[in-house]
Parts: structure tokens; sequence; C-alpha cells
């Protein structure tokens, strides 16, 4: 058997198989929940990214005209989209409301509930 440092090192399979069954279940563990992401940049769908990852739904809000900045930050782009955006809004719900107008303070109210 392998030894390192005089204690026996698990096998890289035994190992994975234990990495995917707690991911399993921690992708899951946000399940049934909605989240509306009415953040923007980095930090915020940074955030309800990772509730993403644990199992949440997340409907995020954007602005009608340009969406969230990071859209635009580009270069890295992929296709046409910014690789920024992307990456921090994968698996992510996105919808265009214009909350300046009641209306759309109000679909965003029906999304909460």
């Amino acid at each position: 058997s392998a030894r390192m440092g005089g204690a026996r090192r698990a096998s890289p399979i035994i190992i994975n198989s234990a990495i995917c069954a707690v991911w399993k279940m921690a992708s899951s563990i946000l399940e049934g929940i909605r989240v509306v992401d009415l953040t923007q940049n980095v930090a915020g769908p940074f955030c309800t990214q990772i509730l993403a990852d644990l199992g949440a739904e997340i409907v995020k809000v954007e602005r009608p005209r340009g969406g969230d900045d990071t859209r635009a930050w580009m270069p890295p782009e992929i296709g046409a989209e910014a690789a920024t955006f992307l990456a921090l809004n994968r698996g992510k719900q996105s919808v265009a409301i214009d909350m300046s107008a009641p209306q759309g303070r109000d679909i965003v109210a029906r999304l909460a509930k």
C-alpha cells in the first residue's frame, strides 16, 4: 500500500466518490427556495451563484436597457457574451424588469412570494 509520512493514503477513486457524494448532497440543500437576485457587478452575483450551486432557484432581475454591468465587460468573451457575466450568472434565470415603474415593482414583489 502507498505510504506518505507513515499514514496510509486513500485511493483516488474512493476520494473522488466521496467528493461526488458530498457535492450531490450539497447541491440540493437549498432546493425549493427561490432567490430574487437584484444585484449586479461581482459581489452580489457571486453570492447568488453560490446559492444556485447549493440548489436554490435564482431569478436575476436586470435593467431593460443594458442589463447587468458585467454584460459589457469584454474581453474576455465567449461568443458574443462577456465571460465574467457568464461565470457569475450560470444556472440562473434572468428577466428584464423596469423597477422604476409601478408594474415592474409589482412583478418583482410577486416573484419574491
